[in-house]
């Protein structure tokens, strides 16, 4: 038995020494693949996936920086092959001999980051909610069909929401272009919907109001509207917008107020007496007249003069005056 273990002692010996003396040898380079390797760009080295050992320093930094093959996609792995390596090894050997060495379903992975859809949704909700014409509206708002996760490069990463066409009201439905760029390049992106509801208070009709009356506070009041598809410029939200003005048409009860339906009183009346103003430079001469049509201020309105009898064209000023140059 002693004799038994004395032999194999030796033979290990033997062989420790004929490896070493082997690996001592300066024309052999030692190219061992790791069982797993990680890589970060898009393309991997053989320093990225091996341990590299040889004598002849260039050798070893050329082969370091020998480029294998494109790397899988971030979070994916793929299959190293000894037929593959031998074949970009092939041209490095000159002189050298390369001893390779590659363990049996070696991989290499591809570093990734995962960004989940929900964080991905919060970005374009975020996005879609600065987007509403009317930053004073309450709104709610969902994505059509979720998001699902983005798996990314590692890097820099930078995230660009961009509405796809013209919003031109509050809410309903939208469309966005979503796209991560990891360190300077385009990674990821996808179209995203989003479904929005604005919300606000807006000025509704009390009563119905008759065409041409003048519109008291009593006729107003502000009311929580669904506002969804209208532009801001389609309803009033505080009395002051509509009190004091004139119904250009039949207002229903209930109804939203704006600006289509409101007009300024006119400052004068048809038939009304006005004072007809002629300047002209260092001198403002006064006449009678009378207003052939309404006006309100900044209107060009016909006056007949009642001193002449002539019709005269001027710009309605207010305080029952028209001004004629």
């Amino acid at each position: 038995m002693a004799r038994f273990a004395k032999t194999i002692s030796l033979l290990l010996l033997f062989a420790a020494v004929a490896a070493f003396a082997h690996a001592a040898d300066p024309g052999v380079i030692q190219v061992r693949i790791l069982p797993e390797a990680e890589v970060l760009g898009a393309e991997y080295t053989l320093a990225e996936i091996a341990e590299i050992d040889g004598f002849d320093l260039d050798a070893v930094r050329r082969l370091a920086d020998l480029r294998i093959g494109a790397s899988p996609l971030p979070g994916r792995t793929l299959r190293i092959t000894e037929t593959q390596l031998r074949s970009r090894l092939a041209r490095m050997m000159g002189s050298h001999k390369i001893q390779l060495t590659v363990p049996k379903n070696a991989l290499v992975a591809r570093a990734g980051q995962r960004i989940s859809g929900e964080e991905i949704a919060r970005l374009v909700l975020a996005q879609a909610r600065r987007g509403i014409t009317d930053p004073d509206a309450d709104v709610e708002q969902k994505l059509v069909r979720p998001v699902g996760d983005a798996v990314l490069p590692r890097g820099e990463t930078r995230w660009e929401v961009t509405p796809v066409g013209r919003h031109l009201t509050s809410g309903g439905s939208r469309t966005f272009r979503v796209s991560a760029t990891v360190a300077g390049r385009e990674a990821w992106q996808s179209l995203v919907r989003v479904q929005q509801k604005a919300f606000r208070d807006v000025l509704v009709a009390t009563r119905a109001i008759r065409r041409n009356r003048t519109i008291g506070e009593e006729d107003v009041t502000l009311v929580r509207k669904n506002v969804t598809g209208n532009a801001v410029e389609s309803y009033f939200t505080s009395p002051g917008q509509a009190v004091g003005k004139q119904a250009r048409r039949p207002i229903a009860k209930g109804e939203i107020l704006h600006g289509a339906l409101v007009a300024t009183p006119a400052a004068v009346k048809e038939g009304g007496r006005v004072f007809v103003l002629y300047e002209s430079p260092g001198l403002v001469v006064r006449a009678l007249g009378v207003a052939l049509e309404a006006g309100r201020v900044g209107d060009f309105i016909p006056v007949r003069n009642l001193q002449s009898g002539n019709v005269v064209y001027g710009i309605v000023q207010g305080n029952e005056s028209v001004r004629v140059n």
